[in-house]
């Protein structure tokens, strides 16, 4: 049996040109009018005019972006000495902690010195090269938690402070044994040790040991206190090339107490004049008192033989 496929019919030629029905037949669609009248458009493709000229536009601005990314990174590469290897100044690799066996991320700076205008450092720790200085330098340096109410240890303008501290404790390398507790601020010099030296010490107490002299040298000694200052010895000397100074604040009082008391060189002791008069018979002193305040008062000296009147730079 033969098989059956599409049949088509197809009107011959000279029945249709002799149908006098061709339009409704063969009926023209509007796709196929409007190329019939617009073929000249067909011979125009692409983009031309301003979409031509914003594309070439477009281009150039990214072959200059791709440029400029490429002499930075060439820059970096150069900056940084970037081989296969890694980078001659920067190294970073992981590290096992021997104690506690976990794994840490490691930034190493092979550089002698590194400058970054800010360093943040989440874990907190940081190594110097083993039996070298390690020198860490910046206006603000905070070394702790970056949280509130943790402890800080922060370096700024030349000075150390703790935060948040409530026990500090500075142990031996060798045998652990506690040099310095804050709880008992007791620091021990040794024997050997016959001098310090330093442009700023702080510090509650100072006493030599027992039957030993304490000796304070410099150019310029400030000794202040912000509640009191008390200075206890059985013999006290206080000496100086120029002037000595002894001064509170408004209210404040000055206190010396002693069996005797000398001001000035204590083997020659000041003349007293036999008379009451005005007139002295030798070279003498009165001491005079001038109130400048209800409650604050100076006292001056003035010749034996003239009157309590002081100049007014002195009472005011």
């Amino acid at each position: 049996m033969k098989s059956s496929g599409p049949r088509y019919l197809r009107k011959r030629s000279s029945d249709a040109t002799t149908s006098t029905n061709v339009d409704n037949e063969y009926p023209k669609y509007p796709e196929s009018k409007y190329l019939a009248t617009k073929n000249q458009d067909l011979n125009t493709t692409g983009l031309r005019e301003k979409k031509l000229l914003a594309l070439l536009i477009w281009l150039a601005v990214l072959f200059l972006l791709a440029l400029l990314l490429l002499i930075l990174n060439i820059l970096i590469i150069n900056v940084l000495q970037m081989s296969h290897h890694g980078m001659k100044a920067l190294k970073i690799y992981n590290y096992e902690d021997p104690i506690t066996h976990e794994e840490e991320s490691v930034v190493h700076f092979t550089a002698a010195k590194s400058h970054f205008d800010h360093v943040t450092v989440e874990s907190g720790k940081l190594f110097g090269p083993k039996n070298q200085n390690f020198q860490l330098k910046g206006s603000r340096v905070i070394l702790g938690e970056p949280t509130e109410n943790t402890t800080k240890f922060l370096l700024q303008e030349g000075k150390c402070k703790f935060e948040n501290v409530d026990q500090f404790v500075v142990l031996s390398s060798t045998n652990k044994k506690t040099l310095f507790s804050a709880q008992h601020p007791l620091v021990s010099i040794d024997q050997k040790i016959k001098k310090l030296s330093s442009s700023l010490i702080i510090t509650n107490k100072v006493r030599s040991p027992v039957n030993e002299d304490l000796k304070i040298n410099g150019e310029n000694v400030v000794i202040r206190g912000n509640e009191g200052i008390q200075l206890e010895a059985k013999a006290f000397n206080i000496s100086a090339a120029t002037v000595i100074a002894l001064n509170t604040s408004a209210d404040g009082n000055l206190y010396f107490s002693g069996k005797n008391i000398y001001f000035g060189n204590h083997i020659k002791t000041l003349l007293m004049s036999s008379s009451p008069a005005l007139s002295a018979s030798i070279e003498a002193f009165r001491v005079c008192i001038c109130k400048t305040t209800p409650t604050r008062a100076k006292i001056f000296l003035v010749n034996g033989n003239r009157p309590c009147v002081a100049p007014a730079s002195i009472c005011k």
